[in-house]
């Protein structure tokens, strides 16, 4: 199944980053761009943390045992309708990535899954595009 194709939203200034492994790739890709992360470990305390905090985007790389990507992206969705979420597939885990892209792509089509280094694309995108604005 191909990758996303969608882009990714402008604004990441306040971004909750959901990953309960090693995530420190997508974590200074973010920070480079100059976003202000909130982590949170896994599923269950992203929905605390958007409960009490209004983000920009969230982008999950990985949710913990207790709640899988599909279920955290519905959940997140359901407390912040309008708040773009995006998956960044685990470089560290590829069986799970197969089956939950699939799911993802059937039931949620709107949220663009990427890999670590089209992710990372993108976001030397709107690296650039805030670049250009700023020197204007």
């Amino acid at each position: 199944m191909p990758v996303s194709t969608f882009n990714l939203p402008r604004r990441f200034d306040e971004t909750l980053l959901v990953c309960a492994r090693r995530c420190a790739e997508v974590e200074n890709q973010l920070a480079n761009l100059g976003c202000r992360l909130t982590r949170a470990r896994d599923g269950n305390r992203a929905l605390g943390k958007i409960r009490r905090k209004t983000f920009d985007s969230a982008v999950l790389v990985s949710t913990g045992e207790q709640m899988d990507l599909v279920e955290t992206i519905l959940n997140l969705r359901d407390i912040r309708p309008s708040m773009p979420v995006i998956v960044v597939i685990d470089p560290n885990s590829s069986e799970p990535n197969v089956t939950a892209r699939a799911i993802i792509a059937l039931a949620i089509p709107e949220v663009p899954i990427f890999t670590l280094s089209d992710f990372q694309a993108q976001l030397d995108s709107i690296g650039d595009k805030k670049t250009r604005t700023t020197d204007d």
